[in-house]
């Protein structure tokens, strides 16, 4: 599923990034762009019966709690789970590095998101990573 987020959000950031003169007239267009295409992962994972950890640590922490899986089951759904995505993201990310997709107008969207991100102060980025894990569940 790692990769599979990688795919959209390569697309948005290459789309999104490459805007130019179109996204400087139209304050917000950027973030619309990316907003609309970053979602195709979440088809691929879908049509591929992959798994996002989020999902995952749902989905496993009921069946603990209903008595359908052992504390031990959690672990390693969890351990798989996390793991899998984290390799499939590095993955591809590194695909993406060395095949030259990380360009231009992506290279600087993806430079910038990652600046804003980092630079959160760790209550808010928690109450949005919640937010967005919210609809993916």
């Amino acid at each position: 599923s790692g990769c599979y987020v990688g795919f959209g959000g390569l697309l948005s950031l290459s789309i999104a990034g490459n805007l130019g003169a179109a996204a400087s007239a139209a304050p917000g267009l950027q973030k619309m762009v990316f907003a609309a295409l970053f979602p195709v992962n979440l088809l691929l994972i879908l049509n591929s019966g992959g798994q996002l950890f989020t999902g995952n640590a749902a989905t496993v922490s009921m069946a603990v709690i209903e008595g359908k899986a052992t504390m031990s089951d959690l672990a390693k759904s969890w351990g798989v789970s996390i793991l899998g995505n984290i390799l499939g993201c590095f993955a591809f990310a590194c695909a993406a590095q060395y095949s030259g997709l990380l360009v231009a107008g992506a290279r600087r969207l993806a430079i910038s998101m990652t600046v804003m991100k980092t630079n959160l102060p760790v209550g808010q980025a928690v109450v949005r990573a919640i937010m967005c894990n919210w609809m993916v569940c």
